[in-house]
């Protein structure tokens, strides 16, 4: 027979059991109209920033697991919602006739209340920044997330898009909005998400958009599915998204990490040189050399007359520190380049490195001017 401690101490267990941080476990999201919607939250136990993601209507919640962990694990709240309609929630079924402008009204007029109502119910859980956050979606689902950063920007900082929706009043909204940061993924034979990615990228000038496109037919989870590197890439770009978003010296910092990566791939050496002193301290190969901010000039110049980035990529979130005092920071980077080099014969070489350097920073002026930068190579072998 149980003792009366083990009995009481079973039923507490059961009672007050709450699933450990990180897993995901099913809530109900009240419309407006009182249609109880199914999501899965993913709480990491800590307070951090929220993540509202609004899946496809033709696929399942429970195969965004593994992102939504990895979110977690980033220390962010994530709550995965079933539009109406879709899987276990309740709500008239909607039945897609083949027209894209009837397919955004009907999801502007039927679905926008329930991405609210998610976007409500995230934000109101404990340790949830509503400050800093991001909407995320993949196909029907990327336009509820572009109309919640419509809704609720600047707090909504951020955006991720599977397979893209747009139209005129986004479109209007992007225009008006470039501190809203955008990654993209899409397939270049699914014509009306390419199209709307096109469009998106077109319009929002923040120098931390990603646009990826696959040449292979996907939509959505199958983008995750044919291309692997996508989850840790979104992962990487929404860390470094929510690191910016602490600390308005630390985004200065990132700001001019991610013109330094548009300078590479446009090849502007002297916006690059620009963020520089008239001399800084550089140490590479067990050498320290004073350098100048003409003579780097020159060799950016130099450099880019041969190269051509095509890719420019962070492969960890960046590590940023700023002293107490605010005049003084640090900032370790890990980047992956693929480029094409141009030979004397007028011959093509592709290749690429993956690089890794500690900078520091002063500010002057008002502005972080880089004062010393420490780098290294990865072998060839070791490259991802």
């Amino acid at each position: 027979m149980l003792s009366l401690t083990l009995v009481t101490t079973l039923l507490f267990a059961g009672m007050f059991h709450q699933p450990a941080p990180g897993t995901g476990r099913d809530v109900d999201v009240t419309a407006p109209d009182r249609v109880k919607l199914r999501a899965t939250y993913y709480d990491p136990g800590k307070s951090g920033p929220g993540v509202v993601f609004f899946h496809q209507c033709s696929r399942e919640r429970r195969l965004w697991d593994g992102l939504a962990t990895e979110l977690v694990r980033a220390g962010a709240h994530v709550l995965v919602l079933s539009p109406r309609g879709t899987e276990d929630s309740q709500g008239a079924v909607w039945d897609y006739d083949g027209s894209l402008d009837h397919a955004l009204d009907y999801w502007r007029k039927n679905w926008s209340r329930d991405a609210e109502s998610a976007y409500l119910w995230l934000t109101s859980q404990s340790g949830v920044d509503s400050r800093n956050m991001v909407a995320m979606g993949a196909g029907c689902g990327s336009f509820l997330a572009l109309l919640t950063a419509q809704r609720h920007y600047p707090s909504v900082h951020g955006a991720v898009f599977f397979s893209d929706f747009d139209d005129d009043a986004t479109r209007d909204f992007l225009g008006q909005s470039p501190q809203l940061a955008i990654f993209s993924a899409v397939s270049e034979q699914d014509p009306m998400s390419f199209a709307a990615a096109k469009e998106i990228h077109a319009i929002s000038s923040n120098p931390a958009n990603r646009l990826v496109t696959l040449p292979e037919h996907a939509h959505g989870i199958g983008l995750l599915e044919k291309l692997p590197r996508l989850q840790r890439d979104v992962i990487v770009w929404l860390e470094t998204r929510f690191l910016q978003a602490t600390d308005s010296r630390v985004a200065e910092i990132l700001q001019n990490h991610e013109r330094d990566r548009g300078d590479h791939l446009r090849g502007d050496a002297a916006d690059l040189a620009s963020r520089l002193p008239e001399e800084y301290v550089s140490v590479a190969d067990g050498k320290l050399k004073r350098e100048t901010r003409e003579s780097t000039l020159k060799q950016f110049q130099s450099y880019f007359a041969n190269r051509k980035h095509r890719a420019w990529d962070d492969l960890e979130p960046p590590a940023v520190r700023v002293s107490p005092s605010g005049d003084t920071a640090w900032a370790i980077f890990r980047v992956r380049s693929q480029y094409t080099d141009t030979k004397p014969d007028g011959s093509k070489q592709d290749g690429e490195f993956v690089c890794a350097w500690t900078s520091t920073y002063e500010k002057r002026g008002g502005r972080w001017l880089m004062t010393s930068v420490t780098s290294t190579f990865e072998p060839r072998d070791k490259a991802p």
